[in-house]
């Protein structure tokens, strides 16, 4: 498929994201509010521990994680540190 708005240039047949720029910020809105209403999840895999940082990694290249891969390594200070 040629698109005329290209200068001829081969493009996808599907959408691509940068022909609904116009439109991020409904998106955005609209995600943010699936989000605070359960209706969208987000899920988290969590290794805890600096000594799980190689397992970590490797299970980040191999595809064994779902979602976010994190790593705690600690807990946030309950006070500031100044």
């Amino acid at each position: 498929m040629v698109d005329p708005n290209r200068q001829g240039q081969r493009v996808p047949a599907w959408p691509l994201v940068l022909d609904y720029e116009a439109r991020f910020s409904e998106a955005i809105d609209a995600l943010a509010g699936w989000l605070a209403d359960g209706r969208l999840k987000q899920k988290e895999d969590v290794a805890v521990g600096l000594e799980n940082a190689p397992q970590t990694l490797r299970r980040l290249f191999t595809g064994e994680n779902f979602g976010k891969l994190l790593l705690k390594i600690a807990d946030p200070p309950l006070t500031r540190v100044n």
